[in-house]
């Protein structure tokens, strides 16, 4: 299994992501939209963005650990952000460090979204994943 994250120097760093991403000889994993519900699906954080963003990496983080994957194997996430401002990255970026304890470079998307599904709900993560093939 190979996963290679490259930065060309023609293009600026930014925290957390690889402008390019190169996966090899893998399982592709695709989780859906991971929103900041509890196991009832009851929004959580309030209006508050970093809680929100925290609850939704963790379920993201729920969703990886269910095929055995970790922040590690993500190669892509979309990040919507409903209402988006420039400002609210540090938001989303603290809401993915109090989930994962550190941020994995990928190709991540932050996308400025009229709405989402729940009423009140501020962002949703989805990702794509890269595992070993499966043992014959």
């Amino acid at each position: 299994m190979t996963i290679t994250r490259i930065n060309p120097p023609d293009l600026p760093e930014l925290p957390g992501v690889a402008h390019v991403v190169i996966s090899e000889g893998l399982r592709t994993v695709h989780v859906a939209g991971q929103a900041p519900v509890d196991r009832t699906g009851a929004l959580v954080g309030g209006d508050d963005l970093e809680a929100q963003a925290a609850a939704a990496f963790s379920n993201l983080g729920h969703a990886l650990a269910a095929v055995g994957a970790g922040p590690a194997e993500v190669v892509r996430t979309v990040i919507y952000v409903a209402d988006y401002r420039p400002h609210d990255l540090d938001a989303v970026v603290a809401g993915a460090l109090r989930a994962f304890g550190d941020l994995v470079p990928n190709a991540c998307t932050l996308l400025g979204v009229q709405a989402l599904f729940h009423e009140g709900q501020r962002i949703e993560v989805d990702a794509v994943a890269a595992l070993p093939e499966a043992a014959p």
